[in-house]
């Protein structure tokens, strides 16, 4: 089994574009009731009962960037060439995200050959591709041009709700674990885009200084849920726990031990949708116009025409074009849904188990694995492949060291620790550890922790 190590460890150390990832950390932690959270048919036969310490027993935080980090932009070199070259090497899979969720309540215990549990938590999740075309033109302007440009890449999602869940994990057989989770989302704030269409062209003509530009089919739509922005009400923190918009969803995962010593898993998470119909607006903006140069004709003052009542009739040609629609109508937002796969394969010594349900779980004391992930959000999806190497030590602490294939092209690791003592249990992940040092060079953050007392 030593091959097998120096095997995992040549990946952690040596692999291509590598990064880590906080969820991959807890994933299948089967001494930590808070992987449940990640897989409802998890292997978990660590206690009877366990209570989450409120607000505490689950703190997460991710901040992503696969375009850039913060370095490449304030460095010191020129800024403005900065900004340049990292627009200029955008492409379509490039997007910012955050996401970020803390556990309220979390409980969970025995009986029979089931372990239920039940909670609630409050998730905020807001991501947006990079539309490299929009930023070319906002950025260069389009005078003295030929271009054409796109929409291609305008899609995006913000999302605050809280979330109440009941979830049953069962033993069917010795080998095969599985269980589901059943979700009220309730939510007050949402906004989202996608599927945008249009095209913006601007070439010159024989007229000097003048451009004729061109929207072409165009058709943008974007849907919001609690904000307003002519509104001077106030944004109770309250909103963000419970809103006035509900949604349905589950999630279902299995864990099966393919013998003594290997496993594999899997889950998906978060299969529903949030009805939002509470204070909601519906933009359209669909058309085409084509416009050559201003025509500096200039108004005949003497006659009462004004330079506003010229351009006006300019906003006016548009507003023809140009349709301009808002509604208040209800609207369905689709959970991004996650998916999880891993296999592992432990070595090492035993472990002593005082197990609630059977004898027969996996040997070992040392683990390799392979987790992968991916989750549909507006405009991409987000997917990793992680390979870790687990450790356990005193049959009371766990070490998980990861690193994986990934789009941000550098190389990075991750680590976890877990821990039992007198009663409690403690977890803390974190990632991007290559740079502790300087943060502003990384390219994504991670961190995630948590406590539950152990009954």
């Amino acid at each position: 089994m030593r091959i097998g190590f120096l095997i995992i460890v040549v990946l952690l150390i040596s692999s291509y574009r590598l990064y880590g990832q906080a969820q991959s950390l807890l994933y299948n932690q089967t001494k930590d009731p808070q992987a449940i959270m990640l897989n409802p048919g998890i292997r978990y036969q660590e206690t009877d009962m366990h209570i989450g310490i409120p607000f505490m027993s689950n703190l997460m935080i991710n901040i992503s960037n696969s375009a850039f980090s913060v370095a490449d932009i304030f460095n010191d070199q020129d800024i403005n060439q900065n900004i340049d070259g990292q627009i200029r090497e955008l492409d379509e899979n490039d997007h910012f995200q955050i996401n970020q969720r803390i556990d309220l309540i979390n409980i969970g215990w025995q009986k029979d050959q089931y372990y239920y549990t039940a909670g609630f938590y409050q998730e905020f999740q807001a991501n947006a591709n990079y539309p490299k075309d929009l930023l070319r033109l906002v950025y260069y302007g389009n005078a003295s041009t030929n271009g054409a440009y796109t929409l291609d890449g305008l899609e995006g999602s913000l999302n605050a709700q809280g979330v109440f869940h009941f979830g049953v994990n069962k033993a069917v057989s010795r080998k095969l674990y599985i269980g589901g989770r059943a979700k009220v989302y309730t939510a007050s704030f949402n906004a989202h885009t996608r599927n945008n269409d249009g095209r913006f062209t601007s070439r010159a003509t024989d007229q000097e200084a003048v451009l004729e530009q061109r929207i072409s089919n165009l058709d943008v739509r974007l849907n919001t849920a609690g904000i307003d922005r002519n509104s001077d009400e106030t944004i109770s923190p309250g909103a963000f726990l419970l809103g006035s918009n509900l949604g349905v969803g589950m999630d279902l995962g299995f864990s099966y031990q393919v013998n003594r010593r290997t496993e594999i898993t899997g889950s998906i998470l978060d299969l529903g949708f949030i009805s939002f119909s509470k204070d909601t607006k519906n933009l359209r903006l669909k058309g085409s116009y084509e416009f050559e140069g201003a025509n500096l004709l200039f108004p005949d003052f003497d006659q009462g025409e004004s330079i506003i009542d010229y351009y006006e009739r300019i906003r006016a040609e548009i507003d023809d074009d140009i349709l301009d629609e808002t509604k208040e109508s209800s609207y369905l937002y689709l959970q991004p849904v996650k998916l999880n796969l891993s296999w592992s394969y432990r070595f090492g010594g035993k472990e002593v188990c005082d197990c609630p349900i059977d004898n027969e779980r996996l040997e070992g004391n040392q683990e390799i694995g392979v987790h992968f992930f991916a989750a549909n959000y507006p405009g991409f999806i987000n997917s990793r492949l992680n390979f870790y190497y687990q450790r356990t030590l005193w049959n009371r602490i766990n070490i998980r060291l990861m690193s994986g294939l990934a789009q941000f092209e550098r190389t990075n690791f991750g680590l976890g620790l877990s821990a039992r003592f007198k009663g409690y249990s403690f977890f803390l992940n974190a990632d991007t550890l290559r740079y502790a040092d300087n943060i502003y060079n990384a390219n994504d953050l991670n961190f995630q922790a948590g406590m539950s007392l152990m009954l």
